[in-house]
């Protein structure tokens, strides 16, 4: 036999040796028994706020900031993830990284590492629901490293598998989208449910781009796509999200991407934001809205320790909010970053929630019993990238829009006769806008200036459709053959033209720049202080609800005239941008009246300011007939009705013995005061707690006021007749403020371990809100309604622990936002629910004891 066969085999046999005695080795290699774990989901939950309004229980796998633990959203369906933020903190604490995405647990399920090296989360009856798949690999243990990266590691320290390799929606400083790994984040379907949303952020060719994803659409729809990387050639290999200092000193960090490219010597850095301190603990997020957000943790203060360092679509530096798909839910115009109109067949309508296109019946390949109405001169998301198929006649492309069941528009380029068939309508841009995303080749750019005009397309039964050609044929000469009816292209103002001050001096500023509530809600609350230690000034802080950031200002009066020292107890309200301070008491020896004695006494005074222009301070408006202090006060159709309080009916303010003073009503336009007619059986001593307007089954408008002395009876004030009636004399209840949502009069009251209360306008009845909520302040919770179907709770408390200078001190305020829920139960009795949509809270330094707040 020949040497060199010998040979071969021998080394066949090493081969063969070594491969073996290679894979016995890692077969052999397993988990030391002391770190081995088992935790069962089980236990109290933590106390501290967490995102999503969540509860959760924490593991002892922990590394400065990071935390494994259970978290859930709806009772019983629990998800392992990794949460940043520490108890240290009085700061919100996020999610970061989820592992059963998806795939809820039940109470007592299991998170096991085992000497085989498989980490495995299985469900309380033993189904897995989750796990690593490296048993037997050889791992020999399991690490949470500093940037929050869960790895489990072999002998040699070589990671076997990582949680950076399994992306949810966010980036870690030092996790990155691969070209041959993770390219993409995926958003969360709603901040209730973390299971994978519509929205994703995806490195691709030579860009990032965002993708919304429809139900209507085979393919994803691009809304967004950065600039280009690179030299034209390749395309991306990594995108790695990364802190840097910008000098020694560290006086600038840097965030953004690192970034790379194959077939090109192409790689670089691309910087989103500069925090001004060091910004390791960031985090990346695609969010459930679609918007592109960075989240900076600084570990070194106590609260307001996460900043928002970068909003992609923010509607100033960078993106218009416009171009989010979802901006104006499923249709609405969107012009500045605001929903402004709502397109229907005979015209533009104000935007609200319930705008939504025809509604259609089923449909059939090849429907031919389609009809259209025309908006001109606006915009869809997808024309930044995309100008459609053509050119083609405007019948052809309502053909073809026609024939596919999944086309609900199309839009149609008169000077290109390009056709562009979409299957969401969404947010469409008004076309001022067009032209904005400079990142278009020139060919798109030059499209962008071209006038267009969309097709809302909507199915009817033949013989409607029949009728409106013969109804068109009849009315308009012009184009017989056209279903088109033109909607008007003039938006509607997204101001209320309102008289802007109580005197006779007109601010026309204050008219042009008031700011609109939006429908989705409240976005802002103001609060002021009820009283003040300076003579003249006090201070309004401003909450913003979107980016928890809290803005105070000092208002001054506006001139020597405006001095006057009403210190307490007065009422606010707000008419356009607007802000009115209504009555109120002097201290002791600080009557501007120089009236002294007791606690001060009730002044008819009225002062405002202006929220657009508070730098040029508050003024005085014509008085009331009466002076009242802690009045209930309300703006029903542009008029502030003011109500009770305490009177005044010793001094002759304007002749208030003439009047009836239990009742003011302020008209702007002829800027005065008139009486309201007193209701029967009441002193016009009376305090009155509740005052809400109120619209009817009828349609009648009112406002309901209930009383301390009286509080067996709601009565009611109809505005049209100008008459009392009563609401209901089993009320039986004193309540200080409420909101009304479909004809549930909602407010806190008494000492139930659930305060929140709803009282049914038509069945006469009180009705608990099953909803867990915290450690209310209750005797200083408001209640507000936001929007068409949430309430926002707002309350505050001293916070020891802080004092400030002087005699101001840390008032902690807090809004939770409810969203509410009616239902009958198998008896035929209603019952109400709500369920948590946001929570803020803020940290205010104050000297006022009494703090009053108002949504705008």
């Amino acid at each position: 036999m020949p040497s060199s066969f010998h040979t071969s085999l021998l080394k066949l046999f090493t081969t063969l040796l070594l491969i073996t005695f290679c894979s016995l080795n890692v077969a052999n290699a397993t988990v030391p028994t002391s770190r081995t774990f088992k935790y069962i989901n089980q236990g109290d939950f933590g106390e501290y706020t967490v995102e999503y309004l969540a509860d959760y229980r924490v593991t002892p796998i922990y590394t400065f900031p990071f935390t494994v633990c259970f978290y859930n959203t709806t009772p019983n369906a629990f998800t392992l993830a990794l949460r940043m933020g520490t108890k240290r903190s009085e700061s919100i604490m996020r999610w970061v990284w989820e592992a059963n995405r998806g795939r809820p647990v039940r109470e007592n399920a299991t998170l096991t590492f085992g000497k085989d090296g498989n980490l495995v989360l299985a469900d309380a009856d033993g189904t897995v629901a989750w796990q690593t798949a490296t048993a037997n690999k050889g791992v020999v243990g399991l690490n949470l490293l500093e940037n929050g990266n869960l790895v489990l590691y072999d002998k040699k320290g070589k990671f076997i598998w990582q949680s950076f390799d399994h992306p949810t929606d966010t980036l870690l400083v030092g996790q990155a989208l691969r070209s041959n790994g993770p390219n993409k984040l995926v958003s969360r379907t709603s901040i209730s449910d973390g299971s994978e949303g519509p929205y994703s952020f995806v490195m691709e060719g030579r860009y990032y781009k965002l993708y919304y994803r429809t139900k209507n659409s085979p393919t994803s729809l691009l809304y967004y796509r950065s600039d280009e990387f690179g030299n034209g050639q390749g395309s991306l290999t990594n995108l790695k999200f990364y802190c840097n200092p910008e000098t020694e000193q560290g006086y600038a960090f840097e965030l953004g991407f690192t970034w790379d490219m194959k077939n090109s010597p192409s790689f670089g850095t691309h910087i989103l934001a500069r925090p001004k301190y060091n910004s390791i603990y960031s985090m990346l997020r695609v969010e459930s809205d679609g918007n592109l957000k960075i989240y900076t943790y600084d570990e070194n203060v106590d609260w307001g320790a996460w900043e928002n360092t970068f909003k992609l679509f923010d509607g100033d530096d960078h993106e218009s909010l416009c171009q989010l798909p979802k901006r104006c839910g499923s249709l609405g115009i969107c012009e500045d970053n605001q929903c402004v109109s709502c397109p229907k067949p005979k015209g533009l309508l104000g935007w609200s929630k319930s705008c939504a296109p025809p509604v259609l019946p089923p449909c059939k390949t090849g429907g031919a019993n389609v009809g259209f109405y025309k908006v001109v001169g606006v915009e869809h998301f997808m024309n930044s990238f995309t100008e459609g198929v053509g050119p083609m006649k405007l019948n052809d492309c309502r053909v073809k829009c026609s024939n596919d069941c999944k086309c609900l528009g199309f839009f149609y380029r008169e000077e290109s006769s390009k056709c562009l068939q979409v299957p969401e309508l969404d947010a469409l841009l008004d076309e001022k806008l067009a032209g904005f995303n400079a990142r278009l080749d020139e060919k798109l750019a030059d499209f962008k200036e071209l006038k267009s005009e969309i097709m809302v397309g909507f199915r009817e039964t033949l013989e409607t459709l029949v009728s409106k050609k013969e109804t068109a044929a009849a009315n308009d000469t012009s184009s017989p053959k056209d279903l088109i009816s033109d909607a008007s292209r003039k938006l509607p103002s997204t101001t209320t033209a309102v008289a802007a001050e109580v005197g006779r001096e007109a601010s026309a500023s204050s008219t042009k720049q008031q700011r609109p509530r939006e429908a989705g809600g409240i976005k802002r609350i103001y609060m002021i202080e009820g009283w003040s230690f300076t003579d003249f000034s006090f201070q309004c802080f401003v909450l913003n609800l979107e980016n928890g950031e809290e803005t105070t200002l000092t208002i001054s009066p506006a001139s020597d005239k405006d001095r006057v020292a009403i210190h307490w107890n007065f009422s606010v309200v707000a008419l356009g941008s607007i802000i009115y301070m209504i009555g109120g008491q002097c201290l002791t020896g600080r009557c501007p009246d120089g009236i002294g004695g007791g606690s001060g006494h009730p002044h008819p005074h009225v002062r405002y300011f202006d929220t657009c222009e508070p730098e040029k301070g508050w003024k005085l408006g014509v008085p009331m007939h009466t002076g009242r202090a802690c009045p209930a006060a309300a703006v029903v159709d542009g008029k502030i009705y003011v109500i009770g309080g305490y009177l005044d009916l010793d001094l002759d303010w304007n002749n208030a013995t003439d009047h009836n003073v239990f009742g003011e009503c302020f008209d702007p336009k002829t800027n005065m005061w008139h009486p309201l007619t007193l209701p029967g059986g009441y002193e016009p001593i009376d305090y009155v707690h509740t005052q809400v307007p109120y619209v009817d089954p009828d349609g009648k408008k009112s406002i309901l006021i209930n009383t301390y002395e009286n509080k067996e009876t709601l009565y009611e004030y109809l505005l049209d007749e100008k008459k009392w009636r009563i609401a209901d004399q089993t009320f039986k209840r004193s309540v200080n403020q409420g909101a009304i949502l479909d004809h549930i009069l909602y407010t806190i009251w008494g000492n139930a371990k659930n305060p929140l209360f709803g009282f049914d306008l038509i069945l006469k009845q009180w009705i608990p809100v099953n909803v867990k909520l915290p450690n209310l302040n209750r005797l200083a919770t408001s209640v507000f309604r936001s929007g068409s179907d949430k309430l926002c709770l707002v309350w505050h408390r001293l916070d020891k622990t802080r004092i400030g200078a002087g005699h101001s001190k840390y008032v902690k305020v807090e809004c939770l936002e409810l969203k509410l829920n009616k239902s009958v139960s198998a008896y035929g009795k209603l019952k109400l629910t709500a369920s948590k949509e946001s929570y803020h809270y803020f940290y205010v330094s104050t000297g006022s004891s009494r703090l009053i707040f108002l949504p705008m």
